[in-house]
């Protein structure tokens, strides 16, 4: 394995860092309503920085949907719990949007 320099970990730890922020700031703007799911999924080229987010992470981030709620959905969709979003095929996809819009609504 490589040996990292002390300037390359600070960079990996910046970076690292700058997407929770940008994560946090995302999840925030969904639970408010600034953003809406479709916008998001269906835009995934412009929040790249949510693809490795877990998909459980995802929904729950939405205003009216806690941990059972977001359970439900994952148990609906047949969706493990570690899955990533940018590892959902588009039918996947879909089915969250509704889900997640069926939810909220």
């Amino acid at each position: 394995m490589k040996d990292f320099t002390t300037e390359e970990r600070a960079e990996f730890i910046r970076r690292a860092q700058e997407t929770r922020k940008r994560r946090s700031e995302l999840k925030q703007k969904l639970y408010e309503g600034e953003l809406t799911t479709r916008e998001v999924l269906e835009n995934l080229d412009e929040y790249d920085y949510i693809k490795r987010m877990k998909a459980f992470e995802y929904i729950r981030a939405h205003k009216g949907i806690g941990t059972r709620t977001t359970q439900k959905i994952m148990d609906e969709l047949a969706l493990p719990q570690n899955r990533r979003i940018q590892a959902l095929k588009e039918d996947k996809m879909n089915a969250l949007i509704e889900a997640i819009e069926r939810k909220c609504a």
